[in-house]
């Protein structure tokens, strides 16, 4: 009788996972101690899902599977899990409104609330107040930043510095008398680059 040599017996695989993160939606499987000649299967629920030409498995999805180090006719399997993608909040839909000659500050407002988000306002680093969805603002640039467990999302907004205000007119005024009809308004002071008009009833004279 003959007795043959045991069959090459290939190591475990030793499995290094990728998990899905924020902005990626896949996982990748990678065999960390390969083998010349031996072939490395991924199944699940007993089906061959891929096979690897090398040592890795690209664009998983969320489970659990094996990975199978496969020789000519032994072979070692490994579980291995590749969690879900974590959830990322809906990038914030803002709307704004930039100050006016009335107005002195900004307004930003979130107009999509994620009710399991949490929110800042950013301006150079430092974290403004906002507790409801509209905050009162200077000009500036502004990062609304929405957050859900590890992930985030943002939008920029920039709100306009406040249009140029002119001094209040300072005039003096002439009244007619007995030898002239009309009266005479005159400006003691004026300011360069804005233009002075007479109205009466909101009608420019």
């Amino acid at each position: 009788f003959t007795v043959l040599p045991r069959p090459f017996i290939p190591e475990l695989p030793d499995v290094a996972v990728t998990h899905p993160n924020c902005t990626v939606e896949r996982g990748k499987l990678k065999v960390r101690n390969p083998q010349a000649s031996v072939k490395y299967l991924l199944r699940q629920n007993e089906i061959v899902l891929d096979s690897a030409a090398v040592d890795e498995f690209a664009e998983v999805a969320s489970g659990e599977y094996q990975v199978e180090a496969k020789g000519l006719r032994c072979g070692l399997r490994n579980k291995v899990v590749v969690n879900p993608k974590p959830p990322r909040p809906e990038k914030p839909k803002v709307d704004k409104l930039n100050p006016s000659c009335t107005a002195p500050k900004g307004l930003v407002r979130l107009l999509n609330r994620d009710n399991n988000a949490t929110y800042q306002l950013i301006k150079n680093g430092l974290i403004l107040p906002f507790n409801s969805d509209e905050a009162s603002v200077d000009s500036g640039n502004y990062s609304l930043v929405a957050t859900r467990g590890i992930c985030t999302n943002d939008e920029w907004v920039y709100i306009a510095a406040r249009p140029f205000i002119p001094g209040l007119a300072k005039a003096q005024v002439s009244q007619p008398n007995c030898t002239v009809a009309t009266g005479t308004i005159a400006l003691s002071e004026t300011q360069s680059n804005v233009k002075y008009y007479l109205s009466q009833n909101d009608e420019v004279k």
